[in-house]
């Protein structure tokens, strides 16, 4: 082919802008260096071309893109990286595919999946992380033109929420396999993880698109929208902690049950939902139970192992189907870093960190190079020192979030262009002596150094 050489040097100098040049990284520690470089390679081999711009959700089984898993993604796989172009042109691609038919109980729904032949809207949480992402966006780039591009968009991801699917608590509510936990059982589609109606994580991510969208509803001029759903959010918050925490045990309810009932099964979903607890004390204490009771050296497991439901395998063939342990109990990767960032934000880097670097380790000896994993085991099988990789062997997110962490978490690095600010709060480990890295924001170019000075 005549052009095959030049879309090789394309390549090659698209893959090399992203380690070298203005987003340059390199640190004291040669590991450490080698593993986010590889890690930022391997995660742009998701982000493609198929029906529109999208990142793949995975690699072999996931050839098509997520609305879920694009925006979780999206953070640590273009705007950390500094491609805010691609970024722009991946929201605006999903935005086509937006339900926006105001008779549809799905009006303001993005998919689900998006692949050729055919576009899927059963999932509850793709919306609200399309509008976050959105906002992140603007935060890195500066670039508010495509809120006013997408502002229909924008109005009704609320507004369609708000006539379809919200009770008179305010909360956003959905079915029984749509959330992120959506394995069901063959044939009478029941969840093997069942969130009821009320997930905490589906509320904090509600309460964030509605905050997201008086942003955007206020830099548009549109007053009314805005103090609808803030006052929509203000409720949201009002009645979250009283309705999922339990002040005595600080337990914190995975979710609401058709009837209003807390059901307390630990699962991972509470580090996100921990943004919506007011009382910082019952919030640290609920962190500390969280962390003690689901992350693994290795990663962050989906059900706490005192459960009668927890299952240590991801795949036990002729014990039970591999999807009902595929929520309850398989490790995920991509929750280390909603586990990780929580941590740091509690001042705990240290503890962070091992899980930080297993992952790292995980990226250059086992697997794909530079990829982590969808899944993996609970525990190693008898006679195994690692628990086995499972699922995919290249997911989107779980690469993202790797380095969404070391960019917002540890080196502290978050821009706010919405505001004009750069939030510089670095949160290096003891061990780790010293980072140069240079990022992309806004219209230019942030470098930066840490050194330590007096052991400091």
């Amino acid at each position: 082919d005549t052009h095959l050489a030049s879309w090789q040097d394309q390549r090659v100098a698209r893959l090399e802008s992203l380690i070298n040049g203005k987003h340059a990284l390199d640190t004291d520690n040669a590991r450490l260096t080698e593993a986010l470089r590889w890690i930022t390679l391997t995660t742009d081999e998701l982000v493609t071309k198929q029906r529109g711009d999208g990142i793949y959700a995975g690699l072999p089984w996931f050839n098509e893109y997520w609305g879920r898993d694009s925006f979780i993604s999206l953070p640590g796989a273009l705007l950390v990286t500094g491609q805010f172009d691609t970024a722009r042109a991946v929201l605006s691609s999903f935005a086509e595919f937006q339900q926006m038919d105001p008779a549809s109980e799905f009006f303001g729904r993005v998919p689900n999946i998006v692949k050729p032949g055919s576009i899927d809207y059963h999932t509850t949480d793709g919306t609200p992380r399309f509008i976050v992402a959105l906002r992140d966006y603007v935060r890195y780039s500066g670039d508010q033109s495509l809120v006013t591009e997408l502002y229909p968009n924008i109005v009704a991801s609320i507004d369609g929420a708000l006539a379809h699917w919200t009770d008179a608590s305010g909360y956003l509510l959905h079915k029984d396999n749509e959330t992120w936990m959506d394995a069901r059982r063959e044939p009478d589609k029941a969840s093997y993880s069942p969130r009821s109606t009320r997930a905490n994580d589906i509320q904090w991510l509600w309460h964030e698109q509605l905050e997201a969208g008086v942003q955007f509803a206020r830099s548009m001029g549109d007053t009314g929208s805005a103090a609808r759903w803030q006052q929509a959010a203000d409720r949201v918050r009002l009645n979250f902690e009283r309705d999922y925490l339990d002040a005595t045990s600080s337990q914190l309810a995975d979710h609401l049950t058709a009837d209003g009932t807390q059901d307390f099964t630990l699962r991972p979903n509470l580090f996100f939902a921990l943004d919506m607890i007011e009382d910082e004390d019952a919030a640290a204490r609920t962190l500390r139970s969280a962390w003690e009771g689901l992350v693994y050296p290795w990663g962050v497991a989906t059900l706490g192992q005192g459960d009668a439901r927890f299952h240590p395998y991801h795949l036990a063939p002729g014990l039970y189907h591999k999807d009902a342990a595929y929520h309850n109990g398989t490790v995920w990767p991509w929750l280390n870093g909603i586990a990780m960032q929580r941590m740091i934000e509690n001042g705990q880097v240290e503890l962070a960190w091992p899980l930080f670097q297993r992952m790292n380790k995980l990226a250059l000896e086992r697997g794909v190079v530079g990829g982590l994993a969808e899944t993996m085991d609970a525990y190693p099988h008898p006679g195994e020192a690692q628990p086995r990789l499972t699922g995919t062997y290249l997911q989107a997110w779980s690469n993202a979030e790797q380095l969404r962490i070391w960019y917002q978490y540890i080196l502290g690095i978050r821009p706010d262009m919405l505001d004009n600010v750069v939030v510089l709060a670095p949160r290096l480990p003891a061990v780790l002596g010293a980072v140069d890295v240079s990022v992309n924001v806004g219209k230019g170019t942030l470098a930066a150094s840490f050194d330590k000075v007096d052991g400091n």
